[in-house]
């Protein structure tokens, strides 16, 4: 089954998107087609940039949806229950689920800044525990002592 879903795939994605250009036309298809690729990698992008995931990731990923977005709206159009069984059967892919985890795994092994306190930091939370001490004596050298 793993190797025939990404044939699969394509050829319920053509059906759709030649669907899809049979009642929006060619050129809205395209227009269409690469705003929401854009538009979904700036997305990805902005949202998952602070967990590792770099831009080439964002594009492919924005890829994929843009092209099974538009292949379900042809089979909608086609036929709402074929879109419907297209949308829940891509739902339910196993394949698909597997790779974005082993993904996810992948990043979350990356290293990671390190949390111990550097001795310059501990320097300077000691002189701060020193002012706030000397602020609760009265003492502070401050524009109110």
């Amino acid at each position: 089954m793993a190797r025939t879903w990404p044939v699969l795939t394509g050829a319920v994605a053509g059906v759709g998107m030649s669907c899809l250009e049979v009642v929006w036309g060619p050129r809205l298809v395209l227009v269409v087609a690469v705003g929401f690729w854009l538009f979904l990698t700036l997305l990805l992008w902005s949202c998952l940039a602070d967990y590792g995931y770099r831009v080439a990731w964002s594009m492919h990923l924005g890829l994929v949806v843009t092209v099974v977005g538009a292949g379900l709206v042809g089979l909608t159009v086609l036929s709402p229950i074929v879109g419907g069984v297209a949308a829940a059967a891509g739902a339910c892919a196993v394949v698909i689920w597997r790779r974005a985890s082993v993904r996810r795994r992948r990043v979350m092994r990356t290293p990671r800044e390190s949390t111990a306190v550097r001795p310059d930091q501990w320097r300077v939370d000691q002189e701060f525990a020193r002012l706030v001490a000397d602020l609760e004596k009265g003492q502070g050298r401050g524009p109110s002592s």
